[in-house]
């Protein structure tokens, strides 16, 4: 069994490091250096091609606002619903 003590850590270190990766990333977003969510990782070459890059960026906006709905879909019920445990 983990305690909390040793993984609290690790926790903020993982935590802090994509905070630090995050905060250069928007530095080079606002720059004009690269397109928001663009982090060059793409090791099966599928955004070679524009016009399928530019398929699948629509299918990621699609579905980003799809969850956004879902959420708020379920979200002001939670309350409604009894505690059943």
């Amino acid at each position: 069994i983990l305690s909390r003590r040793a993984v609290c850590p690790k926790i903020l270190l993982f935590v802090g490091f994509m905070e630090v990766f995050g905060a250069l990333a928007l530095k080079e977003t606002l720059e004009g250096d690269r397109a928001p969510g663009d982090f060059k990782f793409d090791p099966l070459g599928l955004g070679k091609n524009p016009a399928v890059m530019k398929k699948y960026q629509l299918n990621e906006i699609k579905n980003g606002r799809l969850a956004m709905c879902d959420h708020w879909r379920v979200v002001p019920c939670h309350p409604c619903v009894e505690d059943r445990h």
